[in-house]
């Protein structure tokens, strides 16, 4: 329909552009590998509504950033920095900025969708706090059943009552 509209050989003179915008009114209709692609990664990254499977896809992506020794170290420094108390443990805000600086210095890639997912899922709450270096080690090592675990012990967890003013 959209070739009915343009004229055969750059003359565009006789073009109608009410008409002409008319037919793009809507979007690009013709489908195109991009729009195909966007569709089967979005089929591959919703697993189905698979929790397991995604878990494990985030996980992946997490230990191949984080998963070189001085990564890892940086990150763990950032924890504890977040860290005041000395108590081996981090909450939601704390590991997402910390995974936030790092990321933003450049030193590697994380795509924030794998990140939401995984903060979303390790701390179900935004009180909840997990011993850091337990956490790194089951994510770098993509322990899905460990992560499934630690989600479990975390939807039982109570808020400390040491954390509320600080």
């Amino acid at each position: 329909a959209l070739l009915m509209v343009l004229p055969e050989r750059g003359d565009l003179s006789s073009v109608d552009l009410h008409q002409y915008r008319k037919q793009l009114q809507g979007g690009n209709k013709i489908p195109t590998v991009r729009n195909y692609l966007e569709r089967v990664n979005a089929d591959i990254r919703d697993c189905d509504g698979d929790v397991q499977r995604k878990l494990k896809n985030t996980m992946r992506a997490f230990s191949s950033a984080f998963g070189r020794n001085h990564r890892n170290k940086m990150l763990r420094k950032h924890l504890m920095a977040f860290d005041t108390s000395n108590t081996g443990s981090c909450n939601r805000e704390a590991f997402s900025q910390s995974v936030r600086r790092i990321t933003a210095e450049g030193y590697c890639e994380l795509d924030d969708r794998d990140l939401s997912l995984l903060v979303a899922y390790i701390f179900p709450e935004t009180w909840t706090r997990q011993p850091y270096d337990n956490l790194l080690m089951l994510l770098i090592a993509r322990d899905v059943d460990g992560i499934m675990q630690m989600h479990d012990a975390a939807l039982e967890q109570q808020e400390d009552p040491r954390f509320l003013f600080r």
